[in-house]
């Protein structure tokens, strides 16, 4: 094999490998947002997903509240946005919450329950409630307001 044949081998080996990687951080993403959906037991939307040179995979679900979840359509609501990146690692995944940087390591082997994903639910949930405690919020009627938890709250 030439030495061009081989650095074509080495690419097309390194590309193969993030293909994949990028498919089960994506995989991994859909339970984590149906899983999410699940605890707050309300719908949960992904917004942008992205990758960066290092691999990692940056997603954004989004949960808009209302005052009044029985009747969403009396008033327009806030959405909620939670930013988040991950990393696929040998046997975990490695979920962390910006801006606060708090990484959740979640083992591959325990994804298939909610239970497994609640403390990152439940950091989530708390950073929530103590942005809408500490915070005035727009009271516009026209437009749904969007918020990016702990960057403009």
């Amino acid at each position: 094999m030439t030495k061009y044949k081989e650095l074509c081998q080495a690419y097309a080996n390194a590309r193969q490998a993030s293909l994949q990687s990028i498919e089960t951080c994506q995989g991994f993403a859909e339970i984590f947002i149906d899983h999410m959906s699940e605890y707050f037991q309300c719908r949960v939307e992904m917004q942008n997903v992205s990758f960066d040179e290092q691999g990692s995979m940056h997603f954004y679900p989004a949960i808009t509240l209302y005052t009044n979840p029985h009747q969403p359509v009396m008033d327009n609501g806030e959405v909620v946005v939670v930013s988040l990146s991950l990393e696929k690692m040998e046997d975990i995944y490695l979920v962390t919450l910006f801006p606060w940087e708090k990484p959740f390591p979640l083992r591959k082997s325990q994804l298939e329950k909610l239970d497994d994903f609640t403390p990152v639910y439940d950091f989530i949930y708390e950073q929530i409630l103590n942005a809408y405690a500490n915070a005035m919020i727009s009271v516009r009627d026209s437009q749904t307001n969007i918020r990016n938890l702990g960057w403009d709250f």
